[in-house]
């Protein structure tokens, strides 16, 4: 009777539940409100770093424990382009997760190259950071046969690391057609083609301006070749007939 009295004065004491499931909720309430959660599971917070030279970005996120993927308009980007955009950004990864960065190349003026050797050209490109492909060869009144035309007949702003293309003159494919320039900006071109002017002859013409080109002998579309042995005659606009001399 001893025993089955004992056990009678002394039953085992429950306990709710709903006390261990408050102090789980509680704890969390303050690992939350610490920002303890993120390192209990390995995560950190993504650098910003938009803004910032590509290679100042890569080595922050590096360093932060992220890998990083370059993303750019051009095949070869430079260290000291701006990131404009990073995916993700500012928000808890875990270590060793993949960060994209965005690089977009500026807009920097085109070098002046028209004119020069295309050996030249191709040097002061690529100094400003264009990708020079090879030069195409074209017919050009302007300029003699070996010179730069422009650069993809591009001008201004251009987007840097962009790949760009020479055009070179092959020279005039005949005698130019000079009707209407100037005397003086003729004689500069024939002098670039190595075209001697033998004679200017003054003619009266009412539909050009005075001292311009009228016609020439040999005319327009002649051979280069023959308008170099033979040289040229070239007729000008004036107010009234006669020879001028050379």
């Amino acid at each position: 009777m001893t025993d089955v009295e004992t056990t009678e004065r002394n039953p085992k004491r429950f306990k709710p539940p709903w006390i261990a499931l408050t102090f789980a909720f509680v704890l969390l309430i303050v690992l939350v409100g610490k920002g303890l959660i993120p390192l209990l599971t390995g995560q950190v917070l993504v650098p910003n770093t938009v803004g910032q030279q590509v290679a100042d970005a890569q080595s922050k996120l590096r360093e932060a424990g992220f890998e990083v993927s370059v993303v750019s308009l051009v095949d070869e980007w430079r260290d000291d382009w701006l990131v404009t955009d990073q995916a993700p950004n500012s928000v808890r990864r875990t270590r060793g997760d993949t960060v994209e960065v965005v690089v977009t190349p500026p807009y920097i003026s085109l070098p002046v190259v028209t004119g020069l050797q295309p050996e030249e050209a191709s040097r002061l490109l690529t100094e400003a950071g264009f990708d020079v492909g090879e030069p195409v060869l074209v017919h050009d009144e302007r300029f003699a046969a070996g010179l730069v035309i422009d650069v993809d007949g591009q001008a201004g702003q251009t987007m840097q690391g962009s790949a760009v293309q020479l055009r070179v003159s092959k020279g005039p494919q005949g005698l130019p057609d000079l009707r209407g320039i100037p005397a003086e900006d003729a004689r500069r071109i024939l002098q670039r083609f190595g075209i001697p002017v033998n004679k200017v002859i003054g003619e009266l013409c009412d539909d050009l301006p005075d001292n311009s080109i009228i016609r020439t002998e040999p005319a327009t579309g002649c051979s280069m070749e023959e308008a170099r042995s033979s040289g040229i005659v070239i007729y000008i606009s004036r107010p009234q007939t006669g020879s001028v001399g050379d």
